[in-house]
């Protein structure tokens, strides 16, 4: 009987925040249902696949895909940035390394293709996918496009993207390359249960749970704002705080819980929470409207980033599905208020619910997919 071997491979690319890995697990695991089910053995073709990713030395990426049976390539990346500084000239030269490193990656795996999530780590793959002719398919989370994707785009064949009112963001010479499939999500987000979010934080129902989530690195701002509010907050609602890494706050409460980073267990806090507070990452707001919750944005300003925020966050308000507090206004009896009031207005949740919902799409990780393997199914013909 002829030895199974792995036929060819697809090369992800990303990192810099969670926000770029978990939507490309998402596509991942979508691919090996469609390729399981269309896959067949035969003389001339073999129906294995092998995943691998390509992404930047910080631990935090290397943890989320650690232990998924996905072979993990580390390598320099640089930070570019739109601004006058220093720090591109060194950044430079670790795009230069990481391409580089990234060529002799595909050099010795020789993908079919590579997938782009995004990041500035996935601009050395690209270039490097560039160089050796890969086609090159890329996923774009935000409203608009980010300056990692504006420089792929030109040697891309397919552009994703998560909304049809985004494409006039995008160049005309490359709408042609858009193809709407929506953010992907984790599947095992649907499944969470509230009575084990609730055992996790060790309390009891009855009080409304309200969410705080700071994204996957944290934000000292909302920390910040959030503590001068606990104590008025914490009479009527439990509050589940994500802080990030660097911050020990002193706020201690019998309805307050305070975590660093909530990996498996957000699927059951999340189906816990009553309304969640967050930045306007793309990712976490994808994953917050498809399991059609209450959302109040702190949407990153243009000064600490490109924009992105502010327009992901401008794009749900537009839709009624989310209430947005720009963080050049925002107070701790500015959120507070804003927090009761949304807690005390059932169907103002209901409504929000039911809006951000109608911008959910559940099966953005199978329609990325289906475009991956279309693009195999073509390297066997």
């Amino acid at each position: 009987m002829k030895e199974k071997t792995v036929k060819s491979a697809i090369a992800f690319a990303g990192g810099g925040s969670a926000g770029h890995i978990i939507p490309g697990l998402a596509v991942i695991e979508a691919c090996k249902e469609i390729w399981s089910e269309t896959g067949e053995e035969g003389p001339d073709k073999d129906p294995d696949l092998e995943y691998f990713w390509i992404c930047s030395r910080n631990r935090r990426e290397r943890a989320l895909l650690d232990g998924r049976g996905i072979p993990t390539y580390s390598i320099h990346a640089g930070k570019l940035r739109r601004y006058f500084s220093l720090k591109n000239v060194i950044d430079f030269f670790s795009v230069l390394a990481g391409t580089l490193e990234a060529l002799w990656i595909l050099i010795k795996r020789k993908p079919v293709l590579l997938f782009s999530k995004g990041g500035y780590v996935s601009l050395p793959p690209v270039l490097a996918a560039g160089i050796c002719r890969i086609p090159i398919v890329i996923h774009e989370s935000d409203y608009d496009p980010g300056l990692t994707t504006r420089l792929s785009m030109r040697i891309a064949s397919t552009i994703l993207i998560p909304y049809e009112s985004s494409i006039p963001c995008y160049p005309h010479k490359y709408q042609s390359k858009l193809v709407v499939t929506g953010n992907p999500v984790r599947k095992e987000l649907l499944f969470g249960s509230k009575e084990k979010g609730l055992a996790f934080c060790g309390v009891t129902a009855g009080l409304p749970v309200v969410l705080v989530l700071g994204g996957s690195l944290g934000a000292i701002r909302i920390n910040k704002i959030l503590e001068g509010c606990l104590e008025s907050l914490t009479e009527k609602y439990i509050v589940i705080h994500q802080t990030g890494e660097n911050w020990t706050g002193d706020f201690r409460h019998e309805n307050y819980r305070q975590y660093s980073y909530l990996g498996k267990p957000l699927a059951d806090i999340l189906a816990s929470a009553d309304l969640v507070v967050s930045r306007a990452g793309a990712g976490a707001i994808s994953e917050l409207a498809l399991l059609g919750k209450p959302m109040i944005l702190l949407p990153l300003s243009s000064t600490a980033s490109r924009g992105d925020q502010l327009r992901n966050a401008a794009y749900f308000e537009s839709k009624g599905a989310a209430i947005v507090i720009k963080e050049k206004i925002i107070t701790s009896e500015g959120l507070k208020n804003a927090i009761i009031a949304l807690a005390e207005d059932p169907e103002k949740r209901k409504t929000l619910a039911g809006q951000a919902a109608s911008l959910s799409a559940p099966e953005a990780a199978a329609a990325a997919a289906e475009i991956l393997m279309s693009k195999i199914r073509g390297e066997y013909k």
